[in-house]
């Protein structure tokens, strides 16, 4: 029933960040934060294709040579612009449904994107599905969305310039999108564990936090969160650390009023 329609997963990325450059790269326990977000999508049981999206600007030359060299998929695309950015990526990869996560998220779980999946089939005529928020982990989810989304949000005249945070481009206008939220399992209710790679510190718990993962365990949710449970000294190291589009007041407003389709 699932393969009856193609999904691919796109993987926003980029070299560039000010808190910690070249992130993307960086080697956390012998494998980068691409890798890792790569290999553990690749467990699905639905998705047909994880390609790395990321721009055309010189400092992610760095990744087109990673992804060559390592056989993997990968489009480069609008630096600002990350909407027409996978409007363009859906040209060279088309499918019916697309998977956006972040490469900045080492711990992505395979199990909660094809529990994503299940749901859109289940509820056909969404456009849009992702799982409530503040209720999981930071950093270990995803959202998906048919293609014709991505057209219907580049046919009204938006300010697309933060659309880096394309979820609120979607969340913030359920008159327009057929949206729906879903509650995770309660089993991975620990919305003060941050999972996503941003500060020196979140490499530093990751670092910890892989050395004492089983190597066949490492994108398992449930043992991650096991051994976090058991090691609160882990999970202590960027526990002070804050998103900045939840935290950012200036941020949050200006999101709000650029995201909105009136």
């Amino acid at each position: 029933m699932y393969k009856e329609k193609k999904i691919n997963v796109f993987v926003q990325i980029s070299m560039t960040s000010s808190r910690l450059p070249k992130k993307a790269l960086i080697p956390i326990a012998g494998k980068n934060s691409a890798e890792r977000v790569i290999v553990a999508i690749e467990k699905s049981n639905y998705i047909d294709n994880v390609i790395l999206t990321f721009t055309t600007e010189k400092v992610d030359d760095a990744l087109e040579e990673w992804a060559i060299k390592n056989n993997k998929l990968y489009f480069r695309g609008n630096f600002k612009n990350v909407v027409k950015r996978y409007k363009d990526a859906l040209e060279e990869y088309p499918c019916d449904y697309l998977i956006r996560v972040t490469g900045d998220c080492p711990i992505i779980s395979v199990d909660l994107l094809d529990k994503l999946i299940e749901e859109l089939y289940i509820n056909n005529e969404r456009e849009y599905i992702k799982y409530y928020s503040g209720i999981l982990p930071i950093g270990i989810g995803g959202e998906i969305m048919t293609s014709q989304a991505i057209d219907k949000l580049l046919s009204y005249n938006l300010n697309l310039e933060y659309s880096e945070y394309m979820t609120y481009y979607f969340i913030n206008n359920p008159h327009i999108f057929n949206i729906t939220n879903i509650n995770p399992p309660n089993k991975y209710n620990f919305p003060n564990y941050r999972l996503t790679l941003d500060y020196v510190e979140d490499l530093l718990m990751f670092e910890e936090l892989f050395q004492k993962l089983p190597i066949n365990h490492q994108s398992n949710l449930d043992e991650v969160i096991k051994i976090l449970r058991e090691n609160s000294e882990i999970s202590n190291i960027n526990s002070h650390l804050s998103l900045k589009y939840k935290s950012d007041k200036k941020l949050i407003q200006l999101l709000d009023n650029v995201t909105r389709i009136s």
